[in-house]
C-alpha cells in the first residue's frame, strides 16, 4: 500500500476500497474535511454553515459584510473564535468552547434581517436556501476600472500550483482577487464556493485592502448570491470558468458590475458593463 505524506491542515487521510474491474484494493486516499460553523451576531445566531476549517474570522466577517448583515467593517468591534483546538464541545461541564462557533459584536446592524426569526443555513455547495430580496437596493460599482484581456488570460495560469487542496483531494472550491495588473493579492479554499468568496473578502477587510479596484475569480458558477456578495463589497470584476445565471447578470448590468465567465485559456465571454476591459485589437461589442 503506497504511502501519503503529511497533509495540509484541512485534509485528512482515510483508507478507502478503490476497485478496477475484477480487482479491489485497500488504499490511502485524501478528503477535505468538512465541519459546522455558527455565526452569532451580537448575541443572535445569524448562520450555520457548512465550511473547510480555517480563516474562520475572515469568513466570518466576510460573511456578515457581504451578505448586508453589518453595514461596514469598521461597525464590528470585536470577532471571538471560540475554542480553536476542539471541533466540538464535548466536555462533561458543557463549559470547553466549540472551535465551530464564531462571535461577533457590532455598534451597527441592519435590524430589519436581524428581527427575521429566520438562521441562514448555508450548504457547502449551494449558498442561501432562498433568494428573498431581488429587488434590493444594491450599491452601485463607481470604480472607473479597467483590465486587460491580457491579465483577463493570464489568471488561470496564475492559480496554478497554489490550490493544495483542491489538487489532494479534488473535493475544494476556490476563490482568489486580483489586483488589475494580474498580481495574485489573496487565494483561499473551501469545501464552499460561497465560503471561499467571504474568506478572500474577509481577509482584505482585516488588512485594509481596498476592494474596488480588484478582480474577484471563482471557480464556482456565477450566481445571483456571488454577484451580491462582489457588489456589497465594492467588487467591480467578477471572474469565473464557468457560466452565469441570468439573474445574477441583470443585479451586475444594473449595478455596474462585470461577469466575464467560461475563462478558459485565451477564451472568455463578456456578459456585463464591457467597457471595463481593454481588449487591443479585439473589438467589445456591448451586449443587448
Amino acid at each position: 500500500m503506497s504511502s501519503i505524506p503529511d497533509v495540509p491542515p484541512g485534509v485528512i487521510k482515510r483508507k478507502v476500497v478503490q476497485i478496477r474491474g475484477a480487482s479491489a484494493e485497500v488504499i490511502p486516499d485524501l478528503v477535505a474535511m468538512e465541519e459546522p460553523l455558527v455565526i452569532e451576531l451580537n448575541g443572535k445566531t445569524v448562520a450555520v454553515m457548512m465550511r473547510l476549517p480555517g480563516d474562520e474570522k475572515e469568513l466570518a466577517a466576510g460573511f456578515c459584510i457581504s451578505e448586508g448583515l453589518v453595514p461596514h467593517f469598521q461597525d464590528i468591534t470585536l470577532i471571538h473564535h471560540c475554542g480553536q483546538s476542539s471541533p466540538m464541545v464535548d466536555s462533561e461541564d458543557g463549559l470547553e468552547e466549540s472551535r465551530n462557533l464564531i462571535q461577533i459584536s457590532a455598534k451597527r446592524v441592519n435590524e430589519a434581517l436581524l428581527r427575521e426569526d429566520k438562521v441562514m443555513m448555508i450548504r457547502s455547495g449551494c449558498g442561501r436556501a432562498d433568494v428573498r430580496g431581488l429587488d434590493e437596493l444594491l450599491p452601485r460599482c463607481e470604480s472607473d476600472s479597467k483590465v486587460s484581456l491580457e491579465t483577463i488570460f493570464s489568471l488561470v495560469r496564475k492559480l496554478q500550483g497554489v490550490q493544495i487542496v483542491y489538487q489532494m483531494t479534488r473535493g475544494s472550491h476556490i476563490a482568489a482577487l486580483f489586483d488589475l495588473s494580474g498580481e495574485l493579492v489573496v487565494f483561499k479554499e473551501d469545501i464552499g464556493r460561497h465560503n471561499a468568496i467571504d474568506k478572500v473578502i474577509g481577509h482584505c477587510l482585516f488588512r485594509g485592502i481596498e476592494l474596488s479596484d480588484k478582480l474577484l475569480f471563482s471557480s464556482g458558477r456565477i450566481s445571483y448570491e456571488m454577484v451580491v456578495k462582489a457588489i456589497r463589497s465594492r467588487i467591480s470584476v467578477v471572474l469565473s470558468f464557468c457560466a452565469p445565471t441570468s439573474v445574477a447578470l441583470e443585479l451586475a448590468e444594473a449595478s455596474g458590475c462585470t461577469v466575464i465567465g467560461f475563462l478558459r485559456g485565451s477564451r472568455a465571454k463578456v456578459y456585463t458593463n464591457q467597457w471595463r476591459v481593454s481588449a487591443g485589437r479585439v473589438t467589445i461589442v456591448s451586449g443587448e
